[in-house]
């Protein structure tokens, strides 16, 4: 069964059909300027009291409107800029010059107004004297490059008590929360809430690395004769615990969402090849990893109650092992999945194949017995000029959404209005885990 998307084309765009809907004006911006224009010359300080007291973004409504809010980011800077811009921006996924802020002339303000739906939940920097590289253009290993670079610039906005940090080593992240963003009722830690218990154990070697780290969450109460318990395998463990995956699990094993679960979060050392749709890092996952974690945990060999999961190429991944080993992961929860790829692309060395080559696999395979949560950002739109049948994210997922409904998979599928990031995914993944798991 396929539900419905949150997505609705014709009536719930992300920016409005309004004239200049691209560069839209914010009425506070517009009375600013017409106040220094007339010689107010404490209209500017007067601004940014009121921005430091009310925080960053500017929330301002739209007359006649109350599905769109025009939502202005704001920056005062200390020092000349050459530019600064918003990465990745709210629509058209990392277009530098799309997002780039304006400055007002002969004030330290810069600025950037962009109209969107009340449900917004986005992560974002600012990136101030930004290259204005045209990353689109790049290679994906190209763009990895530059991104871990450029990352060393990028700013928090410091009038947005909003900030999280979620990959290591990388600065905190500010973002911003509409009124009608969807709930995330189980990312927080709740008093009285029993709390499982997590293993760490570092794996010397396997086929792909050098040695590795699994975090191992054991529900509350955990009992091996009480098992086997349905177990859970994330990929991207480190960026798990950065997520308090823990304690989602916690909460929802707590309210009866889910049964008590295991799951193995794991690191993925050269994320790049192994979540690349790689044939070594899958059946070693299948054949060898699982069968020994069973002999230290009492999870099940029962694919039914067996979820693969990751983001981004984590989802590519988590997809791939079900189209391998169906007869060991039974059911795959996707966040914002890179179904774009295509061999090779990951390393900078395409072989030339179209793109979303495993949606091709799912395609011309017969329906295996798998059962499907996935979801993808709105805002995940960003396209590649120089290849121009390359999809976005949005795209792809839509594109293997359709072939795996059509195929007649059960799919659970939704659109969140928001961007390739964990602010958001932090909170959808307890949707996937009571789509497959709330029936066990």
């Amino acid at each position: 069964m396929s539900r419905p998307s949150l997505y609705d084309p014709a009536a719930s765009q992300i920016l409005t059909d309004m004239p200049d809907s691209d560069h839209p004006e914010s009425p506070r911006i517009h009375l600013l300027r017409v106040s220094l224009a007339n010689g107010d010359t404490a209209a500017l300080d007067a601004f940014w009291t009121r921005a430091e007291a009310e925080g960053s973004p500017l929330v301002e409504p739209i007359d006649g409107d109350e599905v769109h809010r025009l939502v202005t980011f704001v920056y005062r800077a200390a020092q000349p800029l050459e530019n600064i811009t918003i990465f990745p921006g709210i629509g058209r996924y990392a277009d530098t010059a799309f997002h780039r802020m304006e400055q007002l002339d002969g004030t330290d303000l810069w600025y950037r107004t962009y109209c969107v739906r009340r449900d917004l939940r986005a992560a974002y920097h600012f990136s101030p004297n930004d290259p204005m590289q045209r990353v689109s253009e790049l290679s994906i290993a190209e763009q990895e490059a530059y991104y871990v670079e450029r990352a060393r610039a990028w700013i928090t906005d410091p009038l947005n008590p909003n900030q999280t940090a979620f990959t290591p080593g990388q600065a905190p992240q500010s973002y911003v929360e509409l009124p009608d963003a969807p709930p995330q009722p189980y990312i927080e830690k709740r008093d009285g809430v029993p709390e499982g218990t997590i293993e760490r154990e570092d794996i010397e070697r396997d086929p792909l690395a050098t040695g590795r780290r699994i975090w191992t969450y054991l529900p509350p109460g955990y009992d091996p004769a009480s098992g086997p318990y349905p177990v859970v395998l994330q990929f991207d463990g480190i960026i798990s615990r950065k997520l308090a995956l823990h304690t989602t699990l916690d909460n929802m094993i707590a309210e009866g969402i889910i049964p008590p679960v295991v799951c193995v979060m794991m690191h993925n050392p050269d994320r790049m090849t192994e979540l690349a749709c790689n044939d070594t890092s899958t059946d070693w996952l299948a054949k060898d990893f699982m069968p020994m974690w069973r002999t230290k945990y009492a999870i099940t060999d029962d694919p039914a109650s067996t979820v693969v999961t990751g983001m981004s190429l984590g989802g590519l991944a988590s997809a791939y092992c079900g189209l391998r080993h169906p007869d060991v992961f039974g059911n795959v929860l996707s966040q914002s999945g890179s179904y774009w790829w295509r061999p090779g692309e990951t390393s900078g060395s395409s072989d030339g194949s179209d793109w979303q080559w495993l949606t091709r696999e799912f395609e011309a395979a017969p329906q295996l017995p798998l059962r499907w949560y996935m979801d993808v950002g709105l805002l995940e739109d960003g396209t590649r000029p120089a290849h121009p049948t390359y999809p976005s994210m949005t795209a792809a997922n839509r594109r293997l959404r359709d072939v795996l409904v059509g195929k007649g998979y059960e799919v659970t599928y939704a659109e969140f209005n928001g961007g390739h990031d964990y602010v958001s995914w932090r909170g959808t993944i307890a949707d996937g885990l009571k789509s497959l798991l709330g029936s066990v």
